[in-house]
Order: structure tokens, then C-alpha cells, then sequence
């Protein structure tokens, strides 16, 4: 991400703002490199201690709805919020249908 100072990104990958509950969203044009900021910041979390996980928005959407399915959804949802940060990739090219995810 070319606007994306270096210091900024190191500062991202300490994680300070993880304690806070703080949230990363990465926008830009496709090719730019979020993908591999966010990696790399989630790789260095894990490296200092941070539980981390990486899947594909589409991804996430189907497990919750198959725990949705299968009543199972509050453990789905517990289990993912044992991890101090979630990366979810591929957001805009997510083209799931039925997005109504409900307890």
C-alpha cells in the first residue's frame, strides 16, 4: 500500500491497539497490497503471543450459517471470539446471498 507509511505498519504489527479492542480495515484498489499488510501484521501478532485468524469473508459466512443450520451457532461464536483479532480477506468479492445471521 504505497500511502501506507512504514512506521505505520510496524506500529501495526506490535499490537498495541488489539487491547483496546480495536478494529483494521484495510481499503484500496485491488493489487495495492492489503492482503499482505494485514498477513503480515497477523503473522507478527502470532509471533508475539496473539491468537489469530485469517479466512475469506465468504468463508466465515458459510461456517456461521451452517452453525446457524445446525443450532450450534452460539459455539461457533464463541470459538472465534477466543482470537484477539480476526482477518477477514476478500471482503468486497464476498458475493455470499443470504447474509441474515441471527442467534
Amino acid at each position: 500500500m504505497p500511502t501506507l507509511p512504514r512506521a505505520r505498519v510496524e506500529a501495526l504489527a506490535v499490537g498495541d491497539w488489539l487491547d483496546g479492542g480495536g478494529s483494521l480495515i484495510a481499503i484500496g484498489n485491488s493489487g495495492t497490497g492489503k492482503t499482505h499488510v494485514l498477513c503480515a501484521t497477523g503473522h507478527a501478532l502470532v509471533e508475539a503471543g496473539h491468537r489469530v485468524f485469517y479466512t475469506r469473508t465468504s468463508d466465515l459466512v458459510q461456517r456461521l450459517q451452517a452453525a446457524r443450520r445446525d443450532l450450534v451457532l452460539e459455539v461457533a461464536l464463541a470459538k472465534l471470539d477466543k482470537f484477539d483479532l480476526i482477518i477477514l480477506g476478500d471482503w468486497p468479492a464476498a458475493g455470499f446471498v443470504d447474509t441474515k445471521i441471527r442467534s
